[in-house]
Protein backbone atom coordinates (compact mmCIF):
# COMPACT_ATOMS: atom_id res chain seq x y z
CA UNK A 1 0.00 0.00 0.00
CA UNK A 2 2.87 2.72 0.96
CA UNK A 3 4.10 2.50 -2.67
CA UNK A 4 0.59 3.59 -3.98
CA UNK A 5 0.29 5.94 -1.96
CA UNK A 6 3.92 7.38 -2.20
CA UNK A 7 3.05 7.47 -6.27
CA UNK A 8 -0.01 9.44 -5.19
CA UNK A 9 2.17 12.03 -3.81
CA UNK A 10 4.24 11.80 -7.04
CA UNK A 11 1.16 12.46 -9.46
CA UNK A 12 0.01 15.18 -7.59
CA UNK A 13 3.36 16.52 -7.84
CA UNK A 14 3.05 16.32 -11.80
CA UNK A 15 6.06 13.98 -11.70
CA UNK A 16 3.88 11.13 -13.72
CA UNK A 17 1.70 14.11 -15.80
CA UNK A 18 3.07 15.71 -19.13
CA UNK A 19 5.56 14.03 -21.79
CA UNK A 20 5.19 11.81 -25.09
CA UNK A 21 4.47 8.02 -25.47
CA UNK A 22 7.81 6.34 -26.75
CA UNK A 23 8.16 2.75 -27.81
CA UNK A 24 11.02 0.84 -26.00
CA UNK A 25 12.87 0.22 -29.10
CA UNK A 26 12.97 4.44 -29.54
CA UNK A 27 16.43 6.07 -28.28
CA UNK A 28 15.93 8.30 -25.49
CA UNK A 29 17.20 11.47 -24.95
CA UNK A 30 20.93 11.41 -23.34
CA UNK A 31 22.30 14.33 -21.49
CA UNK A 32 24.91 16.24 -23.16
CA UNK A 33 28.06 14.37 -22.13
CA UNK A 34 30.20 15.69 -19.56
CA UNK A 35 34.01 15.63 -20.45
CA UNK A 36 36.89 14.56 -18.55
CA UNK A 37 36.36 14.48 -14.52
CA UNK A 38 35.35 16.81 -12.48
CA UNK A 39 33.97 20.07 -11.67
CA UNK A 40 31.37 19.30 -14.29
CA UNK A 41 27.90 21.17 -15.15
CA UNK A 42 25.06 19.25 -15.51
CA UNK A 43 21.58 20.26 -16.83
CA UNK A 44 18.88 19.29 -14.47
CA UNK A 45 14.96 18.27 -15.19
CA UNK A 46 13.96 21.54 -14.77
CA UNK A 47 16.46 22.91 -17.32
CA UNK A 48 18.70 24.55 -14.53
CA UNK A 49 22.38 24.15 -14.31
CA UNK A 50 23.45 22.69 -11.08
CA UNK A 51 27.81 22.77 -10.96
CA UNK A 52 29.32 20.18 -8.60
CA UNK A 53 32.99 20.65 -7.90
CA UNK A 54 34.23 17.20 -7.22
CA UNK A 55 32.29 13.35 -7.08
CA UNK A 56 29.86 13.32 -4.58
CA UNK A 57 29.86 11.04 -1.65
CA UNK A 58 27.77 12.18 0.83
CA UNK A 59 24.40 12.00 -1.29
CA UNK A 60 20.86 12.81 0.45
CA UNK A 61 18.03 11.02 -1.61
CA UNK A 62 14.40 12.26 -1.28
CA UNK A 63 12.67 10.23 -3.91
CA UNK A 64 12.90 6.49 -3.39
CA UNK A 65 13.08 5.81 -7.64
CA UNK A 66 16.54 8.07 -7.52
CA UNK A 67 17.71 5.81 -4.51
CA UNK A 68 17.33 2.59 -6.99
CA UNK A 69 19.06 3.91 -9.48
CA UNK A 70 22.21 5.46 -7.63
CA UNK A 71 22.49 2.03 -6.12
CA UNK A 72 22.25 0.24 -9.61
CA UNK A 73 24.70 2.71 -10.43
CA UNK A 74 27.17 1.05 -7.75
CA UNK A 75 26.85 4.35 -5.89
CA UNK A 76 24.92 3.16 -3.17
CA UNK A 77 27.44 3.62 -0.26
CA UNK A 78 27.63 7.42 -1.38
CA UNK A 79 23.83 7.56 0.22
CA UNK A 80 24.16 9.13 3.85
CA UNK A 81 20.10 9.74 4.04
CA UNK A 82 16.73 8.57 2.40
CA UNK A 83 13.01 8.55 2.82
CA UNK A 84 10.96 6.55 4.89
CA UNK A 85 9.26 4.60 1.86
CA UNK A 86 12.70 3.45 0.66
CA UNK A 87 12.36 -0.10 0.38
CA UNK A 88 14.41 -1.40 -2.51
CA UNK A 89 17.57 -2.63 -2.71
CA UNK A 90 16.41 -3.70 1.18
CA UNK A 91 20.02 -2.55 2.35
CA UNK A 92 18.33 0.54 1.70
CA UNK A 93 16.76 0.29 4.77
CA UNK A 94 19.88 0.50 7.42
CA UNK A 95 20.29 4.09 6.06
CA UNK A 96 19.29 7.17 8.24
CA UNK A 97 16.20 8.68 6.84
CA UNK A 98 14.54 11.89 6.85
CA UNK A 99 11.05 12.03 7.47
CA UNK A 100 8.69 13.55 5.78
CA UNK A 101 9.43 14.23 2.04
CA UNK A 102 6.71 16.66 1.41
CA UNK A 103 8.30 19.37 4.13
CA UNK A 104 11.22 17.61 4.60
CA UNK A 105 13.02 19.30 7.57
CA UNK A 106 16.55 21.20 6.36
CA UNK A 107 18.00 21.11 9.22
CA UNK A 108 17.29 17.38 9.22
CA UNK A 109 19.55 17.17 5.76
CA UNK A 110 21.75 18.94 6.71
CA UNK A 111 22.78 16.90 9.50
CA UNK A 112 23.98 14.75 7.22
CA UNK A 113 26.51 17.30 5.08
CA UNK A 114 24.93 16.70 1.70
CA UNK A 115 27.21 17.36 -1.19
CA UNK A 116 24.69 16.51 -3.36
CA UNK A 117 20.41 16.34 -2.58
CA UNK A 118 18.62 14.65 -5.42
CA UNK A 119 14.70 15.32 -5.55
CA UNK A 120 11.70 15.69 -8.02
CA UNK A 121 10.45 19.12 -8.10
CA UNK A 122 6.39 19.18 -7.14
CA UNK A 123 6.60 17.00 -3.99
CA UNK A 124 10.11 18.92 -2.96
CA UNK A 125 9.49 21.78 -3.44
CA UNK A 126 10.16 23.93 -0.28
CA UNK A 127 13.14 21.49 0.94
CA UNK A 128 14.22 22.40 -2.76
CA UNK A 129 14.39 26.07 -2.30
CA UNK A 130 15.35 25.84 0.97
CA UNK A 131 18.29 24.11 0.26
CA UNK A 132 19.46 26.32 -2.67
CA UNK A 133 18.90 29.23 -1.18
CA UNK A 134 22.02 27.86 1.74
CA UNK A 135 23.88 26.90 -1.91
CA UNK A 136 23.48 23.10 -0.79
CA UNK A 137 23.66 21.61 -4.71
CA UNK A 138 20.17 20.11 -5.95
CA UNK A 139 19.78 17.84 -8.48
CA UNK A 140 15.96 17.83 -9.56
CA UNK A 141 15.55 14.20 -10.91
CA UNK A 142 11.54 14.34 -12.80
CA UNK A 143 11.05 11.49 -15.14
CA UNK A 144 7.28 11.74 -16.18
CA UNK A 145 7.30 9.07 -19.06
CA UNK A 146 9.62 6.12 -20.00
CA UNK A 147 11.99 8.35 -22.19
CA UNK A 148 12.87 10.59 -19.64
CA UNK A 149 13.31 7.68 -16.68
CA UNK A 150 16.10 6.60 -19.28
CA UNK A 151 16.99 10.25 -19.29
CA UNK A 152 17.16 10.40 -15.97
CA UNK A 153 19.59 6.87 -15.37
CA UNK A 154 21.94 8.87 -17.69
CA UNK A 155 21.87 11.86 -15.84
CA UNK A 156 22.68 10.58 -11.88
CA UNK A 157 25.07 8.51 -14.02
CA UNK A 158 26.80 12.07 -15.23
CA UNK A 159 26.57 13.21 -11.71
CA UNK A 160 28.25 10.80 -9.79
CA UNK A 161 30.69 10.30 -12.96
CA UNK A 162 29.22 6.57 -13.51
CA UNK A 163 28.25 7.29 -17.27
CA UNK A 164 29.25 4.14 -18.78
CA UNK A 165 27.08 2.33 -16.59
CA UNK A 166 24.36 4.44 -16.79
CA UNK A 167 24.39 3.58 -20.98
CA UNK A 168 24.55 -0.33 -19.95
CA UNK A 169 21.43 0.49 -17.79
CA UNK A 170 19.35 1.74 -20.25
CA UNK A 171 20.24 -0.44 -23.01
CA UNK A 172 19.84 -3.79 -20.92
CA UNK A 173 16.34 -1.56 -20.27
CA UNK A 174 15.67 -1.63 -23.51
CA UNK A 175 16.79 -4.54 -24.86
CA UNK A 176 14.42 -6.20 -22.39
CA UNK A 177 11.46 -4.10 -23.02
CA UNK A 178 11.77 -4.66 -26.43
CA UNK A 179 12.18 -8.71 -25.92
CA UNK A 180 8.49 -8.00 -24.52
CA UNK A 181 7.01 -6.03 -27.20
CA UNK A 182 8.12 -8.62 -29.97
CA UNK A 183 6.33 -11.01 -27.88
CA UNK A 184 2.97 -9.04 -27.26
CA UNK A 185 3.05 -7.97 -31.50
CA UNK A 186 1.36 -10.90 -31.44
CA UNK A 187 -2.05 -10.20 -29.92
CA UNK A 188 -4.63 -9.87 -31.07
CA UNK A 189 -6.67 -8.00 -28.64
CA UNK A 190 -5.30 -5.26 -26.29
CA UNK A 191 -7.24 -5.74 -23.03
CA UNK A 192 -8.45 -2.06 -21.72
CA UNK A 193 -6.97 -1.34 -18.61
CA UNK A 194 -7.91 1.11 -15.59
CA UNK A 195 -5.00 2.25 -13.09
CA UNK A 196 -6.64 3.12 -9.76
CA UNK A 197 -5.65 4.33 -6.96
CA UNK A 198 -8.16 5.24 -4.76
CA UNK A 199 -12.03 4.88 -5.31
CA UNK A 200 -13.34 7.69 -3.01
CA UNK A 201 -12.87 9.41 -5.06
CA UNK A 202 -11.41 7.33 -7.84
CA UNK A 203 -7.90 8.38 -8.26
CA UNK A 204 -6.46 7.31 -11.89
CA UNK A 205 -4.12 8.71 -14.51
CA UNK A 206 -4.50 9.19 -18.04
CA UNK A 207 -1.90 9.09 -21.50
CA UNK A 208 1.45 11.07 -21.54
CA UNK A 209 2.26 9.61 -18.39
CA UNK A 210 5.04 6.69 -17.16
CA UNK A 211 1.88 4.17 -16.04
CA UNK A 212 0.40 4.94 -19.07
CA UNK A 213 3.49 3.97 -21.57
CA UNK A 214 4.17 0.67 -19.20
CA UNK A 215 0.47 -0.07 -19.58
CA UNK A 216 0.97 0.19 -23.41
CA UNK A 217 4.28 -1.78 -23.08
CA UNK A 218 3.04 -4.80 -21.89
CA UNK A 219 -0.11 -4.53 -24.48
CA UNK A 220 -2.70 -2.97 -22.51
CA UNK A 221 -4.29 0.11 -23.86
CA UNK A 222 -5.66 2.88 -20.85
CA UNK A 223 -8.75 3.35 -20.65
CA UNK A 224 -8.58 7.18 -19.91
CA UNK A 225 -7.13 7.71 -23.74
CA UNK A 226 -7.48 11.94 -22.64
CA UNK A 227 -5.63 14.02 -19.84
CA UNK A 228 -7.84 14.50 -17.10
CA UNK A 229 -6.71 17.79 -15.19
CA UNK A 230 -7.79 16.28 -11.59
CA UNK A 231 -6.75 12.55 -12.90
CA UNK A 232 -10.29 11.87 -10.76
CA UNK A 233 -12.48 9.73 -12.93
CA UNK A 234 -16.27 8.71 -11.92
CA UNK A 235 -17.81 5.73 -11.22
CA UNK A 236 -20.05 6.03 -13.89
CA UNK A 237 -17.52 6.84 -16.49
CA UNK A 238 -15.66 3.74 -15.65
CA UNK A 239 -18.85 1.59 -16.00
CA UNK A 240 -19.25 3.22 -19.48
CA UNK A 241 -15.38 2.79 -20.00
CA UNK A 242 -15.66 -1.05 -19.42
CA UNK A 243 -11.89 -1.78 -18.27
CA UNK A 244 -11.37 -5.36 -18.64
CA UNK A 245 -7.93 -5.34 -16.35
CA UNK A 246 -7.59 -2.82 -12.82
CA UNK A 247 -4.19 -2.01 -11.90
CA UNK A 248 -4.70 -1.53 -8.23
CA UNK A 249 -3.08 -2.31 -4.60
CA UNK A 250 -4.18 -5.12 -2.90
CA UNK A 251 -5.62 -3.21 -0.22
CA UNK A 252 -8.17 -1.59 -2.52
CA UNK A 253 -9.43 -4.92 -4.06
CA UNK A 254 -12.33 -5.61 -1.73
CA UNK A 255 -13.41 -1.89 -2.37
CA UNK A 256 -13.37 -2.31 -6.28
CA UNK A 257 -15.31 -5.47 -6.42
CA UNK A 258 -18.23 -3.43 -4.07
CA UNK A 259 -18.36 -0.29 -5.90
CA UNK A 260 -22.16 0.22 -6.86
CA UNK A 261 -23.16 -1.53 -10.22
CA UNK A 262 -19.81 -2.15 -11.17
CA UNK A 263 -20.00 -6.26 -10.48
CA UNK A 264 -22.98 -5.57 -13.41
CA UNK A 265 -21.21 -3.60 -16.11
CA UNK A 266 -17.01 -3.60 -15.37
CA UNK A 267 -15.51 -6.82 -17.34
CA UNK A 268 -12.82 -6.58 -15.03
CA UNK A 269 -14.81 -7.28 -11.71
CA UNK A 270 -17.29 -9.32 -13.27
CA UNK A 271 -14.02 -11.72 -14.57
CA UNK A 272 -12.03 -10.97 -11.18
CA UNK A 273 -9.01 -9.57 -13.21
CA UNK A 274 -7.55 -6.97 -10.46
CA UNK A 275 -3.77 -7.05 -11.24
CA UNK A 276 -1.95 -6.33 -7.77
CA UNK A 277 1.60 -6.22 -8.49
CA UNK A 278 2.62 -8.07 -5.47
CA UNK A 279 5.16 -10.09 -6.65
CA UNK A 280 7.77 -7.48 -6.44
CA UNK A 281 7.86 -4.17 -4.67
CA UNK A 282 7.49 -1.06 -6.62
CA UNK A 283 7.84 -2.41 -9.99
CA UNK A 284 5.38 -0.47 -11.95
CA UNK A 285 5.00 2.37 -9.90
CA UNK A 286 8.68 3.80 -9.69
CA UNK A 287 10.57 5.06 -12.36
CA UNK A 288 13.44 2.64 -12.08
CA UNK A 289 15.55 -0.02 -13.76
CA UNK A 290 13.47 -2.60 -12.01
CA UNK A 291 10.26 -1.56 -14.20
CA UNK A 292 11.34 -3.93 -16.57
CA UNK A 293 10.24 -6.26 -14.53
CA UNK A 294 6.96 -4.98 -13.76
CA UNK A 295 6.42 -4.54 -17.89
CA UNK A 296 7.17 -8.20 -18.05
CA UNK A 297 4.74 -9.40 -15.77
CA UNK A 298 2.03 -6.84 -16.30
CA UNK A 299 2.49 -8.48 -20.15
CA UNK A 300 2.24 -11.97 -18.86
CA UNK A 301 -0.59 -11.39 -16.69
CA UNK A 302 -2.99 -9.31 -20.04
CA UNK A 303 -1.70 -11.63 -22.38
CA UNK A 304 -1.85 -15.64 -21.10
CA UNK A 305 -2.47 -17.07 -24.49
CA UNK A 306 0.73 -15.57 -26.05
CA UNK A 307 4.05 -18.12 -26.15
CA UNK A 308 6.18 -16.17 -22.90
CA UNK A 309 8.85 -18.99 -23.87
CA UNK A 310 12.69 -18.13 -24.23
Amino acid sequence: MRRFLALIGLLAAGALSAGCHDKAENPPPVPARTTGGFPRTLTDSRGQAITLNAAPQHIVSLIPSDTEVLYALGAGDRIVAVTTADDYPPEVKQKPTITNVLTADVEQILAHKPDLVVAVSGLNAKPIAALEALHVPVLVVDPKNLTDTYAAIHLLGQAVGAEAKAAQIVTDMQTHLTAVQRVVAQAKHRPRVLILYGVDPIYTTGPNSFINDLISQAGGQNIVDKPIATNIISSEEVALRKPEVILCSKSLTAKVRSMPGWAQSVPAVQQNRLYTDESEDGTLVRPSPRLVRGVEALAHYLHPELNWKP
